[in-house]
């Protein structure tokens, strides 16, 4: 094994590098800086879109993580469940409170689950 310290080994050519690599880098970055400072209408463009992007995507995050990623605010939210009566079409029909007061009357609570 090469011991290259704190360097990045390169296993095809069998040499350290390392500095290279970082230089390159630098490098990149200066160049980056010195064509968005020429271009400065290009820049605003580009920074304003990259603000609306990450706001809105923070704004939709925010929006859908309570109400699709947490969990229910409830007491054994995994038992939760929606009863519904099927429409001449195959469609779901959403029932009334009293039909459910009606169902849960009539059902025992051991015959609702196996």
């Amino acid at each position: 094994m090469l011991d290259c310290g704190f360097r990045i080994a390169d296993w095809q050519n069998l040499t350290c590098v390392g500095d290279e690599y970082v230089d390159s880098i630098i490098k990149d970055i200066r160049f980056a800086i010195k064509k968005l400072l020429q271009h400065p209408g290009f820049t605003l463009i580009a920074v304003l879109t990259l603000g609306l992007g990450i706001g809105a995507t923070t704004a939709i995050f925010s929006a859908v993580n309570p109400v699709l990623l947490e969990p229910l605010p409830y007491p054994s939210a995994n038992r939760l469940i929606t009863i519904w009566y099927a429409g001449a079409d195959g469609s779901r029909v959403e029932q009334a409170f009293g039909t459910y007061r009606e169902l849960r009357n009539a059902a025992s609570p051991l015959t609702l689950w196996p």
